[in-house]
């Protein structure tokens, strides 16, 4: 995921955050940077512009603003199923993916980057943004690498793409419960079911029918 990022000015602060809910609610193509300037209170329609270029510039300043925290919960996910030897443990694994994201909340304890990472793995171009942003020393990469070597007779892309789709589901569950005011320790059971049920259809067979 990159190193840290430098600390940015309020008004560039405001811009994310409003990017991230929006984006997170609407989706990357429901949202203009029109209407995240006026959701952040900005008088100047060109704030987005002059702090990030463009869209692709404020997903990207948006994953990054969020990524040492992101970091920080990954590396400690990690380093737990390094000590417990549990490298083999596809749910845990996946867990690890996954959990991270629940570790960043707003002021209300909702989780607003979950939904906004939601929303970008259904976007090529979020997707392709994501991807960007990885490097050798983000503990995400080596937590698909070992996916990949416990899965030798799942294609690489269909893994992959198992992946995407049951993370989205994930996320899914999180933000439907949330958006009907539940509490959140209540989903943990599920949540961790929808891990299992990750693994499962992560190994399963594929058919050339």
């Amino acid at each position: 995921m990159g190193n840290a990022v430098a600390p940015r000015k309020a008004g560039a602060l405001s811009l994310l955050a409003a990017g991230e809910k929006l984006f997170g609610l609407h989706g990357i193509a429901g949202v203009s940077i029109r209407q995240v300037n006026f959701a952040a209170g900005m008088s100047n329609n060109s704030a987005v512009t002059y702090h990030f270029g463009d869209k692709a510039g404020l997903l990207t300043a948006i994953c990054m603003w969020r990524m040492p925290q992101l970091l920080e919960a990954a590396n400690a996910e990690y380093e737990k199923i390094v000590a417990e030897d549990h490298l083999d443990d596809v749910s845990t694994l996946i867990g690890a993916l996954l959990r991270p994201y629940l570790a960043i909340k707003d002021e209300d304890g909702r989780h607003p980057h979950a939904a906004f990472i939601n929303q970008l793995l259904r976007s090529r171009e979020g997707r392709a943004i994501r991807t960007s942003l990885y490097d050798d020393s983000d503990p995400t990469l080596r937590i698909l690498q070992r996916l990949e070597e416990l899965h030798p007779n799942v294609p690489k892309v269909l893994l992959h793409y198992r992946l995407r789709i049951m993370g989205m589901a994930f996320f899914d569950a999180l933000i439907e419960w949330e958006r009907q005011d539940h509490d959140l320790e209540v989903l943990r059971f599920t949540l961790d079911e929808l891990i299992n049920e990750i693994a499962n259809m992560s190994a399963a067979a594929c058919s050339s029918e």
